[in-house]
Protein backbone atom coordinates (compact mmCIF):
# COMPACT_ATOMS: atom_id res chain seq x y z
CA UNK A 1 0.00 0.00 0.00
CA UNK A 2 2.82 2.42 0.86
CA UNK A 3 4.60 1.64 -2.41
CA UNK A 4 1.40 2.46 -4.31
CA UNK A 5 1.01 5.72 -2.38
CA UNK A 6 4.65 6.72 -2.54
CA UNK A 7 5.22 5.93 -6.22
CA UNK A 8 1.92 7.31 -7.63
CA UNK A 9 2.70 6.16 -11.16
CA UNK A 10 -0.35 7.91 -12.63
CA UNK A 11 -0.50 11.36 -10.99
CA UNK A 12 -3.76 12.50 -12.61
CA UNK A 13 -6.65 10.08 -12.91
CA UNK A 14 -9.03 9.58 -15.79
CA UNK A 15 -11.14 12.63 -16.59
CA UNK A 16 -14.92 12.62 -16.33
CA UNK A 17 -17.55 15.15 -17.37
CA UNK A 18 -20.26 16.49 -15.08
CA UNK A 19 -23.62 15.19 -16.33
CA UNK A 20 -25.70 18.02 -14.82
CA UNK A 21 -25.06 21.24 -12.88
CA UNK A 22 -23.65 20.30 -9.47
CA UNK A 23 -23.01 22.21 -6.23
CA UNK A 24 -20.15 20.76 -4.16
CA UNK A 25 -18.62 22.37 -1.05
CA UNK A 26 -19.72 25.82 -2.19
CA UNK A 27 -18.47 25.41 -5.78
CA UNK A 28 -20.67 25.18 -8.85
CA UNK A 29 -19.71 22.78 -11.63
CA UNK A 30 -21.79 23.41 -14.76
CA UNK A 31 -22.93 20.49 -16.89
CA UNK A 32 -20.10 19.37 -19.19
CA UNK A 33 -17.25 20.48 -16.89
CA UNK A 34 -14.21 18.17 -17.12
CA UNK A 35 -13.10 16.82 -13.73
CA UNK A 36 -9.54 15.49 -13.38
CA UNK A 37 -8.68 13.84 -10.04
CA UNK A 38 -5.23 14.86 -8.77
CA UNK A 39 -4.14 11.54 -7.26
CA UNK A 40 -0.60 12.79 -6.60
CA UNK A 41 -1.90 15.69 -4.50
CA UNK A 42 -3.97 13.31 -2.35
CA UNK A 43 -1.09 10.87 -1.89
CA UNK A 44 1.29 13.65 -0.80
CA UNK A 45 -1.06 15.80 1.28
CA UNK A 46 0.51 16.44 4.70
CA UNK A 47 -2.97 17.00 6.23
CA UNK A 48 -3.79 13.39 5.40
CA UNK A 49 -0.47 11.58 5.86
CA UNK A 50 1.46 13.84 8.26
CA UNK A 51 4.84 13.18 6.68
CA UNK A 52 4.05 12.15 3.09
CA UNK A 53 7.67 12.49 1.88
CA UNK A 54 8.76 9.72 4.28
CA UNK A 55 8.34 6.09 3.15
CA UNK A 56 6.59 4.37 6.10
CA UNK A 57 4.88 1.05 5.28
CA UNK A 58 3.58 0.86 8.86
CA UNK A 59 1.01 3.54 7.94
CA UNK A 60 -1.12 0.70 6.64
CA UNK A 61 -0.62 -1.72 9.52
CA UNK A 62 -2.57 -2.10 12.73
CA UNK A 63 -0.91 -1.24 16.04
CA UNK A 64 0.24 -4.85 16.52
CA UNK A 65 1.57 -4.97 12.94
CA UNK A 66 -0.50 -8.02 11.99
CA UNK A 67 -3.47 -6.53 10.15
CA UNK A 68 -3.66 -4.37 7.06
CA UNK A 69 -5.53 -1.08 7.65
CA UNK A 70 -7.66 0.31 4.84
CA UNK A 71 -7.22 4.01 4.13
CA UNK A 72 -9.75 5.66 1.80
CA UNK A 73 -7.15 8.29 0.88
CA UNK A 74 -5.07 5.69 -0.98
CA UNK A 75 -6.49 5.96 -4.50
CA UNK A 76 -3.89 4.71 -7.03
CA UNK A 77 -6.65 3.10 -9.11
CA UNK A 78 -9.22 5.88 -8.76
CA UNK A 79 -12.14 5.98 -6.39
CA UNK A 80 -15.88 5.53 -6.16
CA UNK A 81 -17.95 4.02 -8.97
CA UNK A 82 -15.13 4.62 -11.45
CA UNK A 83 -12.41 2.61 -9.68
CA UNK A 84 -10.29 0.60 -12.12
CA UNK A 85 -11.84 -2.82 -12.73
CA UNK A 86 -8.38 -4.44 -12.49
CA UNK A 87 -7.71 -3.08 -8.98
CA UNK A 88 -7.92 -6.42 -7.13
CA UNK A 89 -6.03 -8.29 -9.86
CA UNK A 90 -3.26 -5.68 -9.80
CA UNK A 91 -2.95 -5.89 -5.99
CA UNK A 92 -2.74 -9.69 -6.16
CA UNK A 93 -0.10 -9.55 -8.90
CA UNK A 94 2.01 -6.99 -7.02
CA UNK A 95 1.80 -9.10 -3.86
CA UNK A 96 2.79 -12.32 -5.65
CA UNK A 97 5.66 -10.71 -7.56
CA UNK A 98 7.12 -8.93 -4.53
CA UNK A 99 6.72 -12.01 -2.32
CA UNK A 100 8.56 -14.20 -4.82
CA UNK A 101 11.37 -11.67 -5.33
CA UNK A 102 11.85 -10.96 -1.62
CA UNK A 103 11.82 -14.67 -0.71
CA UNK A 104 14.35 -15.63 -3.36
CA UNK A 105 16.82 -12.73 -3.47
CA UNK A 106 18.95 -10.61 -1.18
CA UNK A 107 18.67 -7.11 -2.63
CA UNK A 108 21.17 -4.31 -2.04
CA UNK A 109 22.27 -1.11 -3.70
CA UNK A 110 25.30 -1.02 -5.94
CA UNK A 111 27.82 1.20 -4.17
CA UNK A 112 29.29 2.91 -7.25
CA UNK A 113 25.95 3.61 -8.93
CA UNK A 114 23.26 6.26 -8.28
CA UNK A 115 20.82 5.51 -5.48
CA UNK A 116 17.05 5.66 -6.10
CA UNK A 117 15.67 9.18 -5.77
CA UNK A 118 12.23 10.74 -5.33
CA UNK A 119 12.80 12.94 -8.39
CA UNK A 120 10.45 11.42 -10.98
CA UNK A 121 11.13 10.66 -14.61
CA UNK A 122 8.22 12.16 -16.52
CA UNK A 123 6.37 10.20 -19.21
CA UNK A 124 3.38 11.19 -21.33
CA UNK A 125 0.88 10.62 -18.50
CA UNK A 126 2.95 8.71 -15.98
CA UNK A 127 5.72 9.17 -13.44
CA UNK A 128 8.59 6.68 -13.34
CA UNK A 129 11.86 6.40 -11.50
CA UNK A 130 15.22 7.73 -12.57
CA UNK A 131 17.68 4.98 -13.55
CA UNK A 132 19.38 3.22 -10.64
CA UNK A 133 21.10 -0.11 -10.06
CA UNK A 134 20.59 -2.88 -7.54
CA UNK A 135 22.37 -6.14 -6.83
CA UNK A 136 20.14 -9.21 -6.52
CA UNK A 137 21.81 -12.31 -5.10
CA UNK A 138 19.96 -15.60 -5.40
CA UNK A 139 19.46 -17.15 -1.95
CA UNK A 140 18.81 -20.69 -3.24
Amino acid sequence: MEVLRFSTIIPVGVGHRVMEDVQFHGYTFPKGTLILPNIYAVHFDSKIWGDPEIFRPERFLSQDGLTLKKNDNLIPFGTGKRTCLGFNLALDQIFLLMTCVLQRFDISGESRKPKPTRVPKYGQATLGSQPYSVVMKDTF
